[in-house]
C-alpha cells in the first residue's frame, strides 16, 4: 500500500469520521466532506444557555464495544465516564422503574408471572440467533424477518407483552410504528441493547466522540457538498463544491460514501440497476423531537422512559436529560426531551418550530403533568431522513445486496442501513468499509 494516499470520505456523521480516523492512523491522505457546517450528524450536542440536548443519538450502553474500543484508541477514555441506567416502563399511568440489564430488577416489569415465563421465549430466540444478530450486517439474521415485531410477538408471546413491551421497545428505539419493524430488530434490540450492563456517556454531550475523532484529521472540509462519485482505474474521481459554491473533481485512490442510503444511489455512478433500487427502497422515517428546559427538575428519577401505545398514542420515549448524565442542565434545573412518533411527527413536519413546540408541550403536560415544570425555552430537532427502518422482507433485500457489493472495490458504503440504525452500527459500517479500503489499495 502507498503511504500517503488520498482517500476520500464523504459524509462527518459518526460512520465518516471513524472510517476517516482509521484511514487516517494507516498512514493515509484524508479528506472529509460535509455538506452541513457541523461535523457529528445524528451524534451531535445542542448547547444553549448551559443545557446540553444530545442530537439524535441519546442513550450509549457498555454493550456498543466496538464504540468503547475506538473511544479508548483515539484518546477519550478521560472524556466519558457511567451515567444512570435507570428506565421506567410506563402502565396504567404510573412509572415502573428497573435497572437495564439487572436481571433481578427486568422481574419487575409490570407484566403478568405467565408473562414473565412466556418472555422465556423470547431469550432463546436471542440465542439461538447469537452473533447473527450483527452490529455489521443485521441481514444475517434474515430468518427472524418474515414476520413483523407484533405479529412475533402474538405468534411466539402473547398480548401483554407485545402491547407492554414489544411496541414500546420498536417505538422508543427506531420512531416508527411496530407494525414498521421485522421481528429481528425486536430481538436485536433487546440482545444488542436492552441487555447492556450499564450506560456511558459524556459530561459534554455525545458529541464529545466525532469531536475527539476530527482532532486527529487534518482536512475536514465543512459546506463541502459531494456531487458525484465515479470508480476509475486509478481509484475514484469526486466531483463537489466547497463553501463558496466552487466546483472540483479530486481525484483520490478510494473513496468512502457514508450517507444515508438513498443520498448514496444517487451520489455514485457505478451501481447496478439493482443496487440502486435497493439503496433507493431503503425508507427512513421523519420525525421530531422535542427538549423542554425546566426552572426545577420534576421528581421523577429515572432518566430513560418507554411510553407504550396503548398509553399514549403519540409519544415513543421520554429522556430525563438531568438524570441520564453530568453536564445537561444548570444545577438545580431540567431538561426533558421528548420522542414523538412517526405518526404524530409527519403531520406536523412542515409547521414551524413554535406550532410544533406547543403541541408538543400541550400533549406531555396532558399525559404526563408531574414531569413539568416551569419551560424556559423548547428546542425542535427535525430528522429527515431520521432512522432506517427495517421492515418484513428488508434483511433478505439487504442480504442479497450485500453479497453483490464488491468488497475489493476502492468505493465503499458506510451507514445505518446495514443493521438496526444505531450510532454503534454506524461507527462499524466505517470501521468496515475502512478496512476493505485499505485491504484494496495494499493488493494495488
Amino acid at each position: 500500500m502507498s503511504t500517503g494516499a488520498r482517500v476520500i470520505v464523504v459524509g462527518a456523521g459518526v460512520a465518516g469520521l471513524a472510517a476517516a480516523y482509521r484511514l487516517k492512523m494507516a498512514g493515509l491522505r484524508v479528506t472529509v466532506l460535509e455538506r452541513t457546517g457541523e461535523i457529528g450528524g445524528r451524534m451531535s450536542t445542542h448547547v444553549r444557555d448551559g443545557y446540553r440536548i444530545d442530537i439524535g443519538a441519546s442513550l450509549l450502553p457498555t454493550s456498543y464495544r466496538h464504540m468503547l474500543a475506538l473511544i479508548e484508541e483515539a484518546g477519550l477514555v478521560d472524556e466519558i465516564m457511567p451515567t444512570s441506567s435507570l428506565f421506567g416502563l410506563v402502565r396504567d399511568g404510573n412509572v415502573h422503574r428497573f435497572q437495564a440489564g439487572n436481571l433481578k430488577d427486568l422481574l419487575r416489569i409490570p407484566l403478568s408471572a405467565r408473562s414473565k415465563l412466556t418472555l422465556l421465549r423470547a431469550v432463546w430466540d436471542c440465542v439461538r440467533l447469537g452473533d447473527r444478530l450483527d452490529w455489521f450486517d443485521l441481514s444475517r439474521a434474515q430468518d427472524a424477518d418474515r414476520e413483523s415485531a407484533p405479529e412475533y410477538a402474538m405468534r411466539r408471546l402473547n398480548r401483554e407483552i407485545r402491547d407492554y413491551l414489544v411496541e414500546p421497545t420498536c417505538a422508543s428505539m427506531t420512531l416508527n410504528t411496530a407494525e414498521d419493524n421485522s421481528a429481528a430488530s425486536f430481538l436485536f434490540f433487546i440482545r444488542r441493547v436492552l441487555a447492556a450492563r450499564g450506560l456511558f456517556n459524556s459530561p459534554s454531550g455525545v458529541a464529545f466522540l466525532p469531536r475527539g475523532l476530527a482532532r486527529h484529521l487534518d482536512d475536514v472540509r465543512l459546506e463541502a457538498t459531494a456531487l458525484s462519485v465515479e470508480r476509475t482505474s486509478a481509484g475514484a474521481m469526486v466531483s463537489w463544491k466547497d463553501v463558496q459554491g466552487e466546483p472540483h473533481s479530486t481525484e483520490a485512490a478510494a473513496c468512502i460514501i457514508a450517507l444515508p442510503a438513498r443520498e448514496a444511489a444517487r451520489l455514485y455512478r457505478n451501481w447496478t440497476p439493482e443496487q440502486r433500487a435497493f439503496l433507493e427502497s431503503v425508507r427512513y422515517g421523519r420525525c421530531v423531537n422535542v427538549s423542554f428546559a425546566l426552572s426545577t427538575p420534576p421528581t421523577e428519577p429515572a432518566c430513560f422512559l418507554l411510553v407504550p401505545r396503548v398509553e399514549q398514542p403519540d409519544l415513543g420515549a421520554i429522556v430525563l436529560e438531568h438524570n441520564k448524565a453530568p453536564g445537561r442542565a444548570p444545577e438545580g434545573r431540567g431538561l426533558v426531551t421528548t420522542y414523538w412518533r412517526q405518526t404524530w411527527s409527519e403531520p406536523r413536519a412542515d409547521l414551524d418550530d413554535a406550532q410544533i413546540g406547543a403541541q408538543a408541550l400541550a400533549a406531555f403536560i396532558e399525559a404526563f403533568p408531574y414531569l413539568i415544570t416551569e419551560v424556559q425555552w423548547t428546542h425542535v430537532q427535525r430528522w429527515n431522513p431520521s432512522i432506517a427502518v427495517n421492515s418484513p422482507g428488508h434483511l433478505a433485500a439487504l442480504r442479497r445486496f450485500v453479497q453483490s457489493i464488491d468488497s475489493g472495490s476502492p468505493v465503499q458504503l458506510a451507514g445505518d442501513y446495514f443493521s438496526c440504525s444505531t450510532t454503534n452500527s454506524s461507527l462499524c459500517s466505517g470501521e468496515r468499509a475502512a478496512a476493505r479500503v485499505l485491504a484494496s489499495l495494499a493488493k494495488r
